[in-house]
């Protein structure tokens, strides 16, 4: 283990719990994740090693990171706090989903003016 990140949890808890990530170190949940309360992401990085089904609200932070290897459902609502460099991240591995029953939120975008842009791949 290194010192940024913290021993993983494998017992999860199921029912009403409350999961709140803080802190500088990193944390691994690395169960299937029945619990139904919500879980938030104020600093560092949330890795969800199985799948998470049951939550309530999904919260990330400015610079708070999420990242996911199985499907998550979130019956609740979404939230991404910040805009652009310094918001909360969901990083997805290949081939899995994300599920949203509720609403999706970014609380907080700063003012825009002018006409809006298209954004372009290539």
């Amino acid at each position: 283990m290194s010192p940024t990140s913290l021993p993983p949890l494998s017992n999860n808890g199921t029912g009403e719990v409350f999961l709140v990530k803080s802190g500088s170190q990193s944390l691994t949940l690395t169960a299937n994740n029945t619990y139904t309360g919500e879980t938030i992401v104020s600093a560092s990085t949330l890795y969800l090693n199985g799948s998470h089904t049951d939550g309530e609200h999904l919260i990330l932070h400015k610079g708070a990171i999420l990242k996911f290897n199985g499907p998550i459902e979130v019956a609740g609502t979404l939230q991404i706090d910040g805009f652009m460099g310094d918001a909360g991240r969901l990083v997805f591995a290949p081939g899995r989903k994300l599920t949203v029953s509720g609403m999706m939120a970014n609380p907080s975008p700063p003012a825009r003016s002018g006409s809006p842009k298209a954004a372009t791949t290539s």
